[in-house]
């Protein structure tokens, strides 16, 4: 069954203001309530919730989106301290065979057609 439906803020707003309901609870007891101006009243809240629900929607869209491109930033920074990092180890050791070598006395290969 595919049968339209109204909305419900269409049927709140389709009931007019100055309606109102009335019951007795006894002979001599009876209310009344404005359900016209609570239905105008509560479609107008809906509406407005919908709309904040929009924002906060858009807004957290808006957050995700920069959540991801900041989790990529960070991805590439990673890498790049990951390489940095590298490059730091490559350094020391290669400073720390440097200072072995220094405590080793050596002695420069003679250049071609230089006597000993």
């Amino acid at each position: 069954m595919n049968e339209m439906k109204t909305p419900l803020i269409d049927l709140l707003r389709g009931i007019p203001a100055n309606a109102r309901l009335e019951w007795e609870d006894s002979p001599t007891s009876w209310h009344q309530a404005p359900v016209g101006r609570y239905c105008k009243e509560a479609a107008a809240e809906l509406s407005r919730l919908r709309a904040e629900n929009e924002r906060l929607k858009s807004r957290l869209e808006m957050c995700a989106d920069t959540i991801q491109s900041l989790a990529a930033v960070a991805r590439a920074k990673g890498v790049i301290c990951n390489e940095r990092y590298k490059q730091a180890q490559i350094t020391a050791r290669a400073a720390r065979t440097v200072s072995i070598l220094g405590e080793i006395p050596l002695t420069p290969p003679a250049a071609e057609g230089e006597s000993k």
